[in-house]
């Protein structure tokens, strides 16, 4: 069996590597660089986006101080800056009780307070664009199987759906615009993403890069190999010769992604490649260690936020180590 000699990767919010550091490799939290780009798109950057939600939150804020909510069908919810989606989740809930928010503040005459300022048609269109940001959030930031892999297909993604439509009216076309650009400017993507989504059989042709682009992914991926340890410089050189004149020894990234495998859609990708291990020994160590690298921040961050519940006020005494353990046991006991 292949070992992986792995070199240490940590996942930053900002770029913060330290190039002097050897055997380190650094990823951005995606999460947190799509949440940077709507802060910035729904902010000053669109005034009429800005000021909808700004009078979207006077309108939450003035039915929950005024006990309101008991009289939905659901509850309005407010926006939080450090609370990812949450625009979303207010935009929809008040879209969601749209006529009954205008019937109750018709009955108290303040009709005219809040509601004439938001259109509603506006509202439905962005909440269906930051639905898209939402699903890619949450999938990105799941912490029970890989992400690494969905990074680049969602960023893809994101930047079709911000694709300016004829019929999208000028306000809709704006926050587009400067969406596309913030995903641009704030989202890194680099060849760990593109090797991490080569190493998924679902997505292994690449499809969205050019040949040389795919050749390019093929060729990083040899390299890490002898990064972590998987080959020697010597077997690297056989590799790229059988690239180019089709040699009898067997390069693994080479036939792999040749071959026409079958992957159920439900299927795990680790027990995938457990299963592919024999034939593709050296590239499956290397999925188990680049597949466990998570695509966004958000597991350590809950697990930091649930220690302030571990350490309670009855409970200051306990050691650190003692306070690891409980968390290990609380948030990896299904993994076995």
């Amino acid at each position: 069996m292949s070992k992986c000699k792995s070199p240490y990767c940590f996942v930053a919010d900002q770029q913060c590597i330290d190039h002097n550091v050897k055997k380190l490799i650094a990823s951005h939290s995606n999460g947190h660089c799509i949440n940077l780009v709507l802060q910035y798109s729904l902010g000053e950057a669109c005034p009429k986006i800005d000021l909808m939600v700004k009078e979207c939150g006077e309108l939450v804020t003035h039915f929950k101080r005024c006990e309101l909510n008991a009289l939905l069908p659901t509850s309005l919810k407010q926006q939080c800056n450090t609370r990812w989606n949450s625009v979303y989740d207010m935009l929809h809930s008040i879209d969601s009780n749209f006529k009954q928010v205008e019937d109750l503040l018709f009955i108290r005459k303040e009709d005219n307070s809040y509601m004439d300022s938001i259109d509603q048609n506006l509202m439905k269109n962005l909440c269906e664009l930051l639905s898209y940001f939402k699903i890619a959030s949450e999938q990105l930031s799941a912490d029970q199987q890989p992400t690494l892999h969905l990074v680049l297909p969602w960023i893809n993604k994101l930047k079709s759906y911000c694709e300016i439509k004829t019929n999208d009216s000028p306000v809709i076309k704006q926050v587009k615009k400067i969406m596309l650009e913030q995903i641009q400017e704030k989202i890194w993507l680099t060849q760990l993403h593109e090797i991490a989504t080569f190493l998924h059989p679902m997505t292994k042709n690449l499809l969205s890069l050019s040949q040389n682009e795919r050749d390019d992914v093929h060729k990083a991926t040899r390299e890490m190999l002898k990064t972590v340890g998987l080959v020697q410089s010597q077997q690297l050189t056989t590799m790229y010769e059988q690239e180019s004149e089709d040699d009898d020894d067997y390069d693994e990234v080479h036939y792999y992604a040749k071959a026409k495998l079958s992957f159920a859609k439900d299927e795990p990708v680790l027990e995938w490649w457990d299963k592919w291990s024999l034939n593709y020994p050296k590239l499956s160590a290397l999925a188990k260690w680049l597949l466990g690298i998570p695509a966004s921040s958000a597991t350590s961050e809950r697990i930091f936020s649930a220690s302030g519940r571990v350490l309670e006020e009855r409970r200051q005494n306990l050691s650190g180590d003692v306070v690891n353990d409980i968390l290990f046991l609380r948030n990896f006991r299904n993994i076995y």
